[in-house]
């Protein structure tokens, strides 16, 4: 049962050759296209199930299916799959959400025109995602990695037409490719250093160059930095909500930004080659990058008009929580905080996609307002992730969290639990404060005083995540022994109400009646000064830093390049080729007199000569 697990990764991408490729020359109506594109990911999650009951566990089953002996010393590089209970859990996510977001679609993309193009490029999504979390090597984990860069390109400009969509693409795979080319470079290390990127080979090394650890782990946290927006390379993922809302839902819950933590975890024991120092200051670094992350995140949030900026930025405030578990060693919780997002957040960008589907495609929150009566299932499932984001019991976020804030505390990190404390109250107020002027008060708009319906595949996914959502933080509690699985410090993820959980709870409560103080009247702002509200929704000037710092430069250099270079140098060098081939013609036109017997001397002329030679090479 556990050799299904080639099954997962290749049904999608059988999915997306047909709808991709075939799709181009055959009919097929959009009833089939739905079928094909949703059965292939349904097929999959089947497949990812029963390797998941195959699996005995505890240690790894890697199947190898081909080892290419080009590469490393050590007997080549495999082309393998890789069956662990971190695998399995990614396989399970990936392919169970994106199954839901791919049903969700066919009711919200019923009348787009690239309908077939749409469900072969999630496909393809599914397919890199699902190849990145069951590889068994960095370099086949890099292949999945650079083809979820190139769907997330494909998605987020869906709507080509549009000049922002594919600004947000072209930014979207130039800071991802900085990623790609840090896990490359690490890669390198480890086949140069130990003649292998394969898991087999690298992770049952105890010792060795605690400096070259630190490097390939450093290189490794700029590639999942990248992926999952951390700082300083977030600036991409803000932009992407440019492509249709369920390709939203799919990479902030599913997809593509998870892959930076579960490269983390995955690397985790790669700290067995560092000595003490050395392993204190990776943990610190990945730790801090995510609680920064976290906190910068939460603050923009808290200050966006747009529904599905809000949520952006919350997923890049989640992800450094994420980020901040795997720092304190809390791997378990980081995985736990990982799948119970992905419901809660898929839970809330598909009721925010119903909300802006039902509103004639508005996303402006001021524009909103009074839909508690005239959308109440939409607010009950947007409640639900609402709370589960904010972590109040018993909601699936609620465990998650407090598993990451636990493992803080518990491992000594006070000031990075400290962080964490107040980007929960954040987290509580802008998620408040979203619900509110979305649902609360009177409509502000004739948009939303007169939605119109949608279609039931949008309602019913949409409540089944919120179920999800709901009874999420059950799954920590069956499976304990599973996340523990996972590199942890601890011995599986502990629930109990500690000092730690208590707090965090209060936290989350004060935010939310905050958020209520603040906005529950349907008023739409509230008495900041000008300046503090405009640097949060300005990202705290970082987005000028980069324009300055790196995209003038880099303008004013092309430019240069443009005069100097290609106007300058290159245009003088093909000026005086151009001359030299004009006098050229002029020299040889003077030959051509149009003249029979002019041209019959010259070829008696050749004649001669011809004979000349051959008389005296003979008399040689």
């Amino acid at each position: 049962m556990v050799e299904a697990i080639w099954l997962v990764p290749i049904l999608p991408l059988a999915g997306f050759v047909v709808l991709g490729l075939l799709g181009q020359f055959l009919p097929m109506p959009r009833p089939l296209v739905a079928l094909i594109g949703c059965g292939s990911v349904a097929l999959a999650f089947v497949a990812a199930i029963v390797t998941a009951v195959g699996y005995s566990g505890p240690s790894a089953s890697d199947q190898v299916y081909y080892t290419w002996t080009g590469l490393g010393s050590g007997g080549g590089i495999n082309i393998g799959l890789w069956v662990d209970p971190l695998s399995l859990t990614m396989l399970l996510t990936v392919t169970g959400v994106s199954l839901l977001i791919h049903i969700y679609s066919i009711g919200y993309m019923a009348d787009d025109e690239g309908f077939r193009r749409y469900f072969a490029y999630l496909n393809l999504f599914v397919f890199a995602m699902c190849l990145l979390a069951a590889a068994d090597n960095y370099l086949l984990l890099l292949l999945g990695w650079a083809n979820v860069g190139l769907a997330s390109f494909l998605l987020i400009g869906f709507w080509f037409s549009r000049p922002r969509a594919v600004q947000a693409a072209r930014l979207a795979i130039v800071v991802n490719v900085i990623g790609d080319a840090a896990i490359m470079l690490a890669i390198f290390l480890f086949i140069a250093s130990f003649g292998s990127a394969s898991y087999t080979d690298l992770f049952k090394v105890t010792t060795g160059n605690s400096g070259l650890a630190v490097a390939a782990t450093l290189l490794l946290l700029i590639g999942a930095a990248a992926k999952s927006a951390q700082l300083p390379l977030y600036i991409w993922l803000p932009d992407a909500m440019e492509g249709p809302t369920p390709v939203s839902a799919l990479m902030h819950a599913a997809t593509m930004v998870t892959a930076g933590v579960y490269l983390m975890v995955r690397s985790a024991p790669l700290t067995a080659l560092m000595t003490g120092p050395d392993a204190a200051l990776i943990h610190n670094v990945i730790g801090w990058v995510g609680a920064a992350t976290a906190i910068f995140a939460a603050t923009i949030a808290l200050v966006q008009r747009d529904i599905k900026r809000v949520l952006a930025y919350s997923t890049i405030s989640q992800l450094g929580y994420m980020f901040l578990a795997v720092g304190v060693g809390a791997n378990d919780a980081a995985i736990f905080h990982l799948v119970s997002h992905a419901f809660f957040k898929a839970c809330l960008f598909l009721s925010a996609g119903i909300i802006i589907h039902a509103l004639g495609d508005e996303q402006d929150m001021h524009k909103m307002g009074g839909l508690m009566r005239r959308m109440p299932l939409v607010a009950t499932t947007f409640a639900i992730g609402t709370l589960a984001l904010a972590a109040i019991p018993p909601f699936a976020g609620f465990f998650s969290k407090d598993a990451v804030l636990a493992g803080a505390y518990a491992g000594g990190y006070y000031a990075l639990w400290i962080v964490g404390l107040i980007v929960a109250f954040l987290t509580a107020l802008y998620m408040g404060r979203a619900f509110l002027l979305t649902f609360g008060g009177q409509p502000r708009s004739e948009a939303a005083a007169h939605p119109h319906s949608t279609g039931l595949s949008m309602a019913w996914t949409t409540a089944a995540l919120a179920l999800l959502s709901l009874g999420g933080g059950v799954i920590a509690f069956i499976f304990t022994d599973w996340f523990a699985g996972f590199g942890t410090v601890g011995e599986g993820i502990a629930f109990s109400f500690s000092i730690s959980s208590i707090i965090s709870l209060v936290v989350a409560l004060a935010g939310l009646l905050v958020a209520y103080l603040l906005y529950g009247r349907g008023q739409t702002a509230v008495n900041v000064p000008r300046w503090l509200y405009n640097a949060a929704a300005q990202g705290w000037g970082l987005p000028t830093l980069y324009h300055e710092a790196i995209v003038v430069p880099l303008l004013a250099l092309a430019r240069a390049i443009v005069v100097f270079f290609e106007h300058g140098f290159l245009e003088e060098i093909l000026h005086e080729v151009r001359t030299l081939f004009q006098q050229g013609g002029k020299l040889l036109s003077r030959g051509q007199s149009g003249a029979l017997r002019n041209y019959a001397l010259v070829v008696l002329l050749g004649v001669v000569v011809i004979v000349i030679y051959a008389i005296s090479g003979g008399a040689k």
